[in-house]
């Protein structure tokens, strides 16, 4: 492989050669020939991205050893912590945080990584990563609810977190629609229930970085 197609991107998705390594020894290969470590797609993803989209431990600590961006925004504004949530990998979420990652970085629809790790569905892998965040210092904030004025939402933006998953305050006729902060807290709850409430912003599926950067 000579420079040029080193410095290359495909026309698809404006992915660097080290987008697509699967493996460790790819990446060594392409960063010792000058591949950009930091190069972002169309869609404003680094190679970092796609390896902990993909599971791929060996080739996420490869390319953090030489200096990838633990806390690169790329698609709607997620980190790789935000995406490494989503796979529930202990082990990558650690490294990452290793290596730099903010934990309290929100992402485009204001969700950090640690509410995404509430919502996590295995009690013991969520426990682990909550207890994790926690001791780094993590704080637990809900993301902007719609159709709440900032000056409400932001009276107490921090809630301190539990290993458990939220629970919804006591709901009833008379308070049902009166306090909006209310509405969108149980709107939080029931998502975090498991039930796709309207307001759940978990944008981080795999077709969020590449189709095609997922093959294989």
């Amino acid at each position: 492989m000579d420079s040029s197609q080193i410095h290359s991107k495909d026309p698809r998705y404006g992915a660097s050669p080290l987008h697509w390594a699967k493996n460790a020894e790819m990446a060594c290969m392409l960063l010792k020939r000058g591949c950009n470590v930091n190069s972002t797609s169309s869609a404003g993803n680094t190679a970092l991205h796609v390896a902990v989209m993909r599971n791929r431990f060996d080739c996420a600590i490869v390319l953090l050893t030489h200096g990838a961006n633990a806390d690169a925004r790329g698609e709607h504004g997620n980190t790789p912590l935000h995406l490494a949530m989503s796979k529930d990998n202990v082990e990558m979420i650690k490294a990452l945080i290793v290596f730099g990652a903010e934990v309290d970085t929100p992402n485009d629809f204001g969700e950090t990584p640690t509410f995404l790790a509430s919502k996590i569905g295995r009690l013991v892998t969520r426990k682990a990563i909550l207890t994790l965040l926690r001791t780094v210092g993590a704080e637990y904030c809900f993301p902007p609810i719609h159709g709440v004025p900032a000056e409400q939402g932001s009276a107490a933006p921090h809630h301190p977190f539990s290993l458990e998953r939220a629970q919804p305050p006591p709901i009833s006729l008379n308070n049902l629609g009166s306090h909006p902060s209310q509405a969108g807290w149980w709107a939080w709850g029931a998502a975090s229930d498991g039930t796709a409430g309207s307001h759940a912003h978990l944008t981080v599926p795999e077709a969020s970085v590449h189709p095609g950067l997922h093959e294989g």
